[in-house]
């Protein structure tokens, strides 16, 4: 995919989840050079997004990103969604998936109701649950690369700094959507329709023969 088809994708993402009632707030995506030969696609108002990498407690890191307006998407429990990438000569340089959950709400997927009702209750707090950000990072930087130590895709849980959890390739926005509507709004995955539109174009695969061999994510 281009640098134009991903802005395109997840400018329809973004429209599809409010489509299905998911999304509460949303801010829509720029696309810029950064420099000779290179695109970014960011946030609009280029909030500050590193906040979302320091060493804090987890709810001061959603408290700062909330208040930067730091993402795409807040979903209707809190969640707050980034979807960035570069390009480079209209080729994917990199890109930050994150999904941040609300750490004072309750999750949709335990009561999907009492959101279609509209009935917010960020006051209670279910014990089970545990709430904790992922992230799929990419880039093609031969410099960060390390085969299985720092794979070229991978997936992050929990900010911990060595969960590099290898990853077949790029994602693009709506395979990323399909990915959190289907296993953390699954109610609404119907409504949605992520997982039909996410079988169209992607990205060429970027993972070793020797990550293979790891439990890895398949794109």
């Amino acid at each position: 995919m281009t640098s134009a088809e991903t802005y395109k994708d997840l400018m329809t993402s973004i429209r599809v989840t409010i489509a299905a009632g998911l999304s509460d707030d949303q801010r829509y995506p720029t696309k810029r050079p950064i420099g000779k030969h290179e695109v970014e696609i960011g946030i609009a108002g280029a909030p500050q997004l590193a906040v979302g990498l320091k060493e804090k407690p987890y709810d001061e890191v959603y408290k700062s990103l909330l208040d930067a307006q730091a993402f795409h998407l807040k979903m209707v429990d809190g969640a707050l969604i980034q979807m960035l990438y570069t390009f480079k000569r209209n080729k994917i340089a990199s890109h930050r998936l994150a999904f941040f959950p609300c750490p004072n709400l309750h999750s949709y997927d335990v009561a999907p109701e009492l959101y279609d009702d509209d009935q917010l209750f960020g006051d209670i707090v279910t014990e089970r649950l545990v709430r904790f950000p992922l992230r799929f990072d990419f880039s093609s930087s031969l410099s960060e690369y390390v085969e299985i130590e720092h794979p070229m895709c991978h997936l992050t849980l929990g900010q911990y700094k060595n969960c590099r959890i290898p990853v077949s390739g790029p994602l693009t926005p709506t395979r990323f959507m399909a990915f959190l509507i289907r296993h953390f709004y699954y109610p609404s995955n119907s409504k949605a329709h992520f997982s039909k539109r996410a079988s169209g174009l992607g990205f060429l695969a970027s993972i070793s023969e020797k990550e293979q061999m790891l439990t890895h994510v398949k794109v």
